[in-house]
């Protein structure tokens, strides 16, 4: 599969469908995992947690687009749920 006249091989409509609910995904984790950052770093080896809490999003987002859209939208409800309830406290 290659692009041809550039565009891609599922068409523009079709492939932004698809890649939706991957990147709303990565977006909320993104949000949800800088709420639950701490304020205080002292610790070296808190500051290696948190860099693997940056790219989780990235890589959980990217193993999102082989599973069944449901699983994506239950993935994507999760975090926005969390949120909200950190802000209503």
């Amino acid at each position: 599969m290659s692009w041809l006249d550039d565009q891609p091989p599922l068409g523009w409509y079709n492939t932004a469908a698809y890649l939706v609910l991957p990147v709303l995904f990565v977006v909320s984790q993104y949000v949800s995992m800088e709420l639950m950052k701490p304020l205080q770093m002292d610790d070296p080896t808190q500051k290696n947690t948190l860099l693997v809490f940056k790219f989780l999003p990235f890589m959980i987002g990217y193993f999102s687009l082989s599973v069944p859209s449901g699983l994506s939208i239950y993935r994507l409800v999760s975090p926005c749920l969390y949120a909200s309830t950190c802000f209503s406290q």
